[in-house]
């Protein structure tokens, strides 16, 4: 029975990601991301050794193994989405150093500044990679509710051009 509810679990895991996923973006996010981006940066370069760093890190590269197998060999595709799935989550889960959450509160985002900060990163970041697998990005874009994206996208522009 339990072996039941696991796979249960790992099926609403892999066809059903929206409905995990809360809205986290406002439109003025973009904006403090935007106004305060020099200031992210400088905290992930000054940091890059931690934990926090390598689990942004490792999200990333999961979506690029992901999207370049899913365009190159459109197959086996399900496995390294679960693996981007879980990276994902990981990513949510990660305990964020102070230094972090100080530099999120410094630019405006007093609240859930970490998942402010990381929705707007992979999703811009698939954005700027939807060329090279438009099919791919779309299964990866099913890991951020719908609203998220309709806000990234208002302003990708802006957001690539930093």
């Amino acid at each position: 029975m339990k072996n039941m509810y696991k796979q249960l679990f790992c099926i609403v895991m892999v066809f059903f990601p929206a409905v995990l996923y809360s809205q986290v973006l406002e439109p003025a996010d973009i904006d403090i991301f935007i106004n305060g981006y020099e200031q992210l940066w400088e905290a992930l370069w000054e940091h890059n050794s931690t934990k926090y760093f390598h689990q942004l890190d490792n999200t990333v590269t999961s979506m690029e193994v992901y999207l370049l197998l899913s365009y190159d060999l459109d197959e086996n595709t399900e496995n390294n989405l679960a693996q981007v799935k879980m990276e994902y989550e990981k990513v949510q889960a990660i305990t964020v150093p102070a230094a972090f959450k100080k530099t999120f509160r410094r630019i405006g985002w007093n609240n859930n500044g970490h998942e402010k900060f990381t929705v707007i990163l992979y999703i811009a970041g698939l954005f700027d990679m939807e060329t090279e697998s438009p099919a791919g990005i779309e299964e990866l874009l099913k890991l951020f509710h719908e609203n998220d994206i309709a806000i990234v996208r208002e302003r990708i522009s802006d957001l690539l051009d930093l």
